[in-house]
């Protein structure tokens, strides 16, 4: 059970927390609300909205996350096959455009630290955002830093004593 519940107007699409703690992000079907949340004093009071966006045009809003202090979206667009990226910025919301992508996108990922925005796509590949460098130019597919295996045909276990163990086992053998 939890201390305090947020009141939304909308279905919940996706939500992120600050790297300090202290702010979270809900992304719904058609706004994003900036609350504050401090945990240092007793008792912890409500989480404060700070902010609230206008709706999304034309866009049906996917994921958001935290880079540093600066908030991102990822939408789809209604219109196109291709997906949006927007950044919060003093209380509005900047479309810097779709994204150019080399295959359909997975999602939008952050690292531990909260310093880098990646996108990874369906195809395994994980590509760096540079958001301080031009996100408007139309090229925000991003700088390629690995590429993970799609799919995996095989899949063995093997046990500590080097024996290969069946991966489906049947109801006897277990």
């Amino acid at each position: 059970m939890s201390k305090w519940q947020l009141k939304l107007d909308d279905p919940t699409v996706d939500a992120a927390i600050s790297k300090s703690g202290n702010q979270i992000v809900i992304l719904s079907g058609k706004d994003v609300c900036l609350y504050s949340v401090d945990f240092t004093k007793q008792p912890i009071a409500p989480p404060k909205l700070l902010w609230r966006s206008e709706s999304f045009v034309n866009q049906s809003p996917r994921q958001i996350s935290f880079v540093e202090d600066k908030i991102f979206v990822l939408t789809d667009s209604w219109d196109d096959p291709e997906c949006g990226l927007w950044e919060v910025d003093e209380n509005s919301l900047i479309y810097h455009g779709p994204i150019g992508a080399e295959a359909p996108l997975s999602g939008l990922v952050t690292d531990l630290a909260y310093q880098d925005l990646y996108l990874l796509y369906r195809n395994g590949a994980l590509h760096k955002l540079e958001p301080e460098t031009g996100l408007n130019d139309g090229s925000n597919a991003g700088v390629l830093v690995n590429k993970f295996p799609t799919s995996t045909p095989d899949v063995r276990v093997i046990r500590d004593d080097g024996k290969v163990c069946d991966p489906y086992p049947s109801i006897s053998t277990i």
